[in-house]
């Protein structure tokens, strides 16, 4: 079974007053907030028994420097991207198609909208044959995917599979910020 963990990447400084362009964008570093999340993340037993073999890395400054602050992950191949930089659910789904299929489990930090999107597609339950913790956690997704969340799907089919736009996996985990939580009764955000 392969395991695909998606990242968005941890929270962002704004760019400076006045430049939308792409390229300020792209140059946006981590805010002390996201530096703190991506190491709350690493500090956690989120990729214990589940360390990727390859990190997809947007070239963003916010993804990689997300990246950066998991050190668990320190000396995994990392393939950085042009092409996941704000990509959308086609173009994620093809880089992910595209991989060797000697490759269990895979990383890929990005950004939304296209990573939440991604994560709605594929934990849909079109077969009616999802267990309630996965409805519960596929649920979650319905309020968004806040910066620095982990979401980690079991995939029982081939990384080509996932070319097909009604391809799914099992949501096995999805760990959210601790700031982020949200109140699963209204869908806002938490006061713990």
């Amino acid at each position: 079974m392969k395991r695909l963990m998606i990242l968005r990447h941890a929270k962002a400084e704004p760019a400076p007053f006045g430049d939308s362009s792409d390229a300020a964008d792209h140059a946006r570093p981590l805010a002390r907030r996201g530096w703190d999340d991506a190491e709350a993340l690493d500090a956690s037993d989120a990729f214990r028994g589940h360390l990727p073999d390859l990190v997809l890395v947007s070239s963003a400054v916010r993804t990689r420097e997300t990246l950066a602050a998991l050190s668990q992950l320190s000396g995994t191949e990392v393939w950085l991207r042009d092409g996941l930089y704000l990509a959308e659910p086609p173009a994620l789904r093809r880089a992910l198609a595209d991989l060797p299929e000697s490759i269990g489990n895979v990383l890929l930090v990005g950004h939304n909208p296209g990573l939440h999107a991604l994560c709605r597609q594929l934990a849909a339950d079109p077969y009616g044959d999802a267990t309630p913790k996965h409805l519960q956690r596929a649920a979650q997704l319905d309020h968004g995917l806040p910066t620095c969340a982990l979401a980690v799907f079991a995939l029982q089919g081939a990384w080509g599979s996932l070319a097909e736009p009604d391809a799914h996996a099992a949501l096995v985990d999805l760990r959210i910020p601790r700031r982020a939580e949200r109140d699963p009764a209204t869908g806002s955000p938490s006061k713990t």
